[in-house]
C-alpha cells in the first residue's frame, strides 16, 4: 500500500492461480505502511516451488527511517497452497512458507501442503515486522496479531529423512492474542523439538489445538501462553 505518501490503502483484492516455477526465490509479499490499510484480500491456488519462502506479510520499510510505522492488515484469507521449498539462498533467513509481522487484525490460512529439504524449515513464523531478527533493529517494528487461524495442513520432508525441529515459531517482540490450529498433520523423520515454539519475548494469549497430529515431535507447544486448549 506504500504509494510514497504513507496513507494510501488497498482493499478488495482477489489473487487466484499462482504457479511458481523452479528457481523462484519467493512467492507473494503483502506490504503495508503507516496509515495505510490492506484489507479484504483473498489469495488462493498457489503452487510450485520456491528457494527461500512462500508468503511474506509485514511492513518491510526502510530501517533508515525509524519514524515509519507499519500499517494495518485486515481480513486476509489464504487457501489451497501447495509449495515445495528447496535450496535456500539466504543464510540469515530460515526457509518458510509463511512469515507474519506488523499489525494484523485477522488472517486465515487454509489447506496447505508443504515440503522442504531443510532442518530449519518453518511452516509459519510470527516475528517482528522488519522481517528478520537482528539486535540492531530489535523492538523497532513490534508485531501484534489479534486472530490467527490455520486449518488443514500437511507437512513432509519428501522422503529425505531430515528432522523439522519445529514448524511454528513465535519470536521477538510479537504479541498474538488468539491462535487456532486445526486439522494439522506434521511429520518429522527424526526426533524433533516442539511443533510450536514460543521464545522468551513474545506475548501469546490463547492457543487452541484441534485434531493435531505431530509425528516425532517431543511436545506440541514449548514456551509460555496464557491459555492452551487441546482437543482430539
Amino acid at each position: 500500500t506504500d504509494e510514497g505518501d504513507n496513507v494510501s490503502s488497498i482493499r478488495d483484492v482477489l489473487i487466484d492461480g499462482v504457479i511458481l516455477h523452479d528457481g523462484a526465490h519467493q512467492a507473494i509479499r503483502l506490504l503495508c505502511r503507516d496509515k495505510g490499510v490492506l484489507e479484504n484480500v483473498t489469495i488462493k491456488n498457489v503452487m510450485g516451488s520456491v528457494r527461500c519462502c512462500g508468503f511474506y506479510i509485514n511492513p518491510w520499510f526502510n530501517f533508515e527511517h525509524p519514524e515509519a510505522k507499519g500499517g494495518l492488515f485486515k481480513n486476509i484469507y489464504i487457501e489451497n497452497v501447495r509449495l515445495k521449498q528447496a535450496d535456500n539462498l539466504f543464510e540469515r533467513i530460515q526457509p518458510f512458507i509463511f512469515c507474519l509481522g506488523g499489525n494484523i487484525r485477522n488472517i486465515t490460512i487454509k489447506d496447505v501442503c508443504a515440503e522442504s529439504d531443510s532442518d530449519e524449515f518453518r511452516l509459519l513464523t510470527v516475528r517482528e515486522g522488519g522481517g528478520y531478527l537482528s539486535h540492531v533493529y530489535e523492538g523497532m517494528t513490534p508485531t501484534h496479531i489479534e486472530e490467527l487461524t490455520v486449518d488443514g495442513v500437511y507437512v513432509t520432508d519428501g522422503g529425505l529423512g531430515n528432522a523439522k525441529e519445529h514448524l511454528f515459531e513465535i519470536e521477538g517482540n510479537a504479541r498474538v492474542d488468539r491462535i487456532k490450529l486445526s486439522n494439522i498433520s506434521a511429520h518429522s523423520a527424526k526426533p524433533a523439538e516442539a511443533l510450536i515454539d514460543i521464545t522468551d519475548k513474545p506475548d501469546v494469549g490463547e492457543i487452541k489445538l484441534e485434531s493435531v497430529y505431530a509425528e516425532n515431535f517431543s511436545e506440541l507447544v514449548r514456551g509460555k501462553c496464557r491459555k492452551l486448549t487441546v482437543k482430539e
